[in-house]
């Protein structure tokens, strides 16, 4: 799990959590299923494979090389001579830091993706649940997972999942 989205369900509980013995009307909603079921999820990832595929692929070619290049090495270093394995040597140590590069500007764009499609779909259940909260008079609703005991309380989650396959 994310650390930006844990922070939003501390922050979203905690902001209200100090009125809770005021509300009349209290609901739940299991966060963190909504957001693991909702289709925005899915097309997220999915967006997001078909975005990073070339980059992924090429990654993927350049290690594959780089592994037969060291193997060319490793199998032929004792008959070559000295200038030649140190030219390769070189060859090999520049194409790694490239690929290392490659690899961590890869993660870096692709946590970040993630996080930016995350939000989104945390905005949406947001909005969603406030809508929900609206229509049907609660005063509260709070992640089911941020209570250790709760009883004769309305569970939203369905509700919730409902609109979010409607959008």
């Amino acid at each position: 799990m994310n650390t930006r989205f844990l922070i939003f369900i501390f922050i979203f509980i905690s902001t209200f959590i100090h009125k809770v013995y005021g509300f009349e009307k209290i609901a739940i909603i299991n966060l963190v299923n909504i957001f693991q079921k909702s289709p925005q999820q899915a097309l997220a990832a999915k967006k997001l494979e078909i975005e990073f595929q070339d980059r992924a692929t090429e990654l993927d070619l350049i290690q594959r090389d780089l592994n037969a290049k060291i193997e060319i090495l490793k199998r032929n270093s004792k008959n070559m001579d000295t200038n030649a394995r140190n030219a390769l040597e070189e060859a090999l140590t520049a194409q790694r830091e490239n690929f290392s590069n490659k690899a961590k500007s890869f993660d870096h764009d692709q946590m970040q993706r993630q996080h930016e499609e995350q939000n989104k779909i945390i905005m949406q259940i947001k909005n969603i649940v406030q809508q929900i909260a609206l229509e049907k008079g609660y005063q509260l609703v709070i992640d089911s997972n941020a209570i250790i005991y709760f009883n004769n309380i309305q569970d939203i989650t369905e509700d919730v999942l409902k609109k979010m396959d409607q959008k």
